[in-house]
């Protein structure tokens, strides 16, 4: 009887005061103001006419209707690796763009070339998880594909052989760290563009620039803008890699659409400081570690 008294009780409490037990959020005001002005900031904002100014005419299919069906069904699995490689060459382009290292100030240290590395692969990921399957397959061969990346680094940054597997991991918790907070930002969609900030002023930059400086501000808008640029291309373009990056406001506009491949990539997107010394770059699908 005592247990029945007590579990209606319980059961009424709940009913009464279950509204107040949710998670409740509050953002900072500030935040919330410097996070509108970088949504209505006309250089973060970019239509879907302007970036299919950005995106590269497909190539028309010359095969017949029942070779089309046959490659549809049992082999369109096999461009998937190749896709993904044109979207990692077009992460490598923007790490090798002088015009854009400069312009924030990137310099050529491991960690710093890590982290913007990781900032547009980001990007790319968040919309392919929208793709369903494929942008699922197309996402496990980047990642491949850029831990290949990592450990030329890695040699190129000599990294002890005996080492070289617990660096290897390190750099990876760091860059899902990096990731995992993008993502937890992005879900506040209110606040998004001020704890953008915060992330790239914390890991990119190590806090050694000004929190609110312009140029952690100017990382911010670009960042929203390709964010914006890369959601309004459409499926076809997107998955295939038959774009290239929106104009920021302040970089020098390039007439030539050149398809991923043939942008011009000379070193693999990092150098150590001599700038000497770096490995020839192929197709990322070698095996590695490899010796030099």
């Amino acid at each position: 009887m005592w247990y029945k008294c007590t579990k209606f009780v319980l059961k009424r409490r709940y009913i009464n005061y279950r509204y107040f037990s949710g998670e409740i959020k509050v953002y900072d005001n500030l935040k919330i103001i410097e996070s509108k002005s970088l949504y209505e900031d006309k250089n973060t904002k970019i239509s879907i006419r302007e970036s299919s100014r950005y995106a590269i005419p497909i190539p028309q299919c010359d095969r017949s209707i029942i070779s089309s069906m046959i490659y549809k069904f049992f082999l369109k699995h096999t461009e998937y690796g190749e896709c993904a490689w044109r979207l990692v060459h077009l992460i490598i382009e923007r790490l090798e763009n002088e015009e854009i290292l400069n312009l924030f100030r990137i310099n050529e240290s491991f960690n710093m070339k890590m982290y913007f590395y990781v900032l547009h692969l980001w990007i790319i990921n968040k919309r392919l998880r929208h793709e369903q399957y494929q942008g699922d397959i197309i996402n496990t061969y980047i990642f491949d594909i850029t831990w290949r990346i990592v450990r030329d680094w890695m040699l190129l940054k000599d990294v002890p052989e005996y080492s070289f597997n617990a660096e290897l991991l390190n750099c990876q918790e760091y860059a899902f760290g990096f990731l995992v907070s993008l993502d937890e930002a992005s879900n506040n969609v209110d606040i998004f563009p001020s704890l953008l900030k915060d992330i790239l002023w914390e890991h990119l930059y190590e806090r050694k620039v000004k929190k609110c400086g312009k140029i952690v501000t100017e990382l911010s808008k670009y960042s929203l803008l390709q964010m914006r640029h890369i959601f309004n291309l459409s499926s076809d373009h997107f998955l295939q890699a038959y774009f290239i990056w929106a104009d920021f406001y302040n970089q020098k506009k390039s007439n030539r659409r050149l398809p991923a491949l043939c942008q011009q990539i000379s070193y693999g997107g990092y150098r150590p400081k001599d700038k000497s010394k770096y490995l020839p770059y192929d197709d990322g699908k070698k095996l590695l570690p490899r010796i030099y």
